[in-house]
């Protein structure tokens, strides 16, 4: 499967002034003006789509971070809605996939990761995990939901 590439957005408020069209989201001549003038924080976007294994999805999103850090993007969004063929991590992959990504992020990138929500743990175990690897990470059953969070977080450096 082919690597996609990371989309990297300004913005700090959940996109005020923004009208859906279709798939883009279209910022109102004001809106732009305001994010421009606000001094804001970069977000990382990543939408993989597609077949997956856990390995693949894991590995996916491993890579995304590797990007970021490299970069110096403080901040992804994941949306993991568009990956198919994924099992429900079980515990113990859950603690592997977070302190794997922790360590990749190496408490220089946060992530929100949006996910279909039979994926989200009632108690969050791998965002506990992450936490105490060090990682800010949350997941969310929405890509608006983690987009908030994300980006009003103070930078994770």
């Amino acid at each position: 499967m082919p690597r996609r590439k990371l989309r990297t957005r300004a913005s700090r408020s959940p996109r005020r002034g923004a009208e859906q069209t279709g798939k883009a989201t279209v910022l109102s001549p004001q809106a732009q003006n305001a994010q421009m003038t606000q001094g804001l924080a970069v977000v990382g976007v990543y939408r993989p789509q597609g077949e997956y294994s856990l390995v693949g999805a894991v590995e996916l999103i491993r890579s995304a971070l590797e990007h970021c850090r490299r970069k110096s993007v403080p901040r992804l969004l994941i949306n993991g809605m568009g990956l198919t063929g994924v099992p429900i991590p079980s515990l113990i992959d859950r603690f592997l996939m977070a302190e794997e990504w922790a360590h990749e992020a190496d408490g220089m990138v946060a992530m929100a990761l949006a996910v279909h929500p039979e994926y989200i743990h009632p108690q969050k175990f791998g965002v506990q995990v992450a936490a105490h690897f060090g990682m800010k990470l949350d997941v969310f059953s929405s890509e608006a939901d983690g987009f908030a969070w994300i980006s009003n977080l103070a930078d994770s450096k």
